[in-house]
């Protein structure tokens, strides 16, 4: 008969918390996420913004800042009719990835509060978000948000949902980010 005495496990969850004799020891981790190069895929969105459709008129502005030693952004959105929303993106240093909470002051409203991760399959330039949103408390819909650096300085967004689990987008907004102080 074999008797347990759990000798083993303890040794093992001691080589694990300890690291094997002679192995190297990981590298110091970085200080703040500043020091992350995947926390700075939010950095071309930075700054102040005014904000157009794509004929030229006025959709409203934004403010993108980043704080806490580079681990979250804050965007104060001001819409040309005075509605406003506010989100925290924040860096999950160990997965390596943004994460995004909105929230508006009308509850009531599909889509004024909602949750996104970054998409880690999208390839393409600029950064990808995905998400549902409540349209009902029966009813979920797929949303996503693109933002994609263009070559003259500008950003395009890009929100787009989906009823039928992503084959198709519908386009719920799209802008086109003009920095504030190249305004004519």
């Amino acid at each position: 008969m074999t008797r347990f005495t759990g000798l083993p496990i303890v040794a093992l969850v001691a080589s694990v918390l300890v690291g094997y004799p002679g192995s190297a020891r990981p590298a110091e981790p970085p200080s703040s996420c500043d020091e992350m190069p995947a926390a700075h895929a939010l950095d071309f969105w930075l700054g102040e913004w005014t904000v157009e459709d794509a004929g030229g008129n006025l959709q409203g502005s934004n403010s993108i800042e980043k704080i806490l030693g580079g681990c979250a952004v804050v965007e104060r959105w001001t819409g040309a009719d005075g509605f406003e929303g506010r989100s925290l993106f924040y860096f999950h240093s160990w997965l390596g990835q943004w994460r995004q909470v909105w929230v508006t002051a009308l509850p009531q409203l599909a889509g004024s509060v909602k949750e996104k991760r970054q998409d880690m399959n999208h390839d393409r330039i600029g950064v990808r978000f995905r998400g549902e949103i409540m349209v009902s408390p029966e009813h979920y819909m797929q949303d996503r948000t693109t933002l994609t650096p263009l070559a003259d300085g500008r950003v395009h967004q890009l929100i787009e949902w989906s009823n039928d689990d992503g084959k198709t987008w519908t386009t719920g907004f799209e802008g086109f980010y003009r920095r504030a102080d190249t305004l004519p």
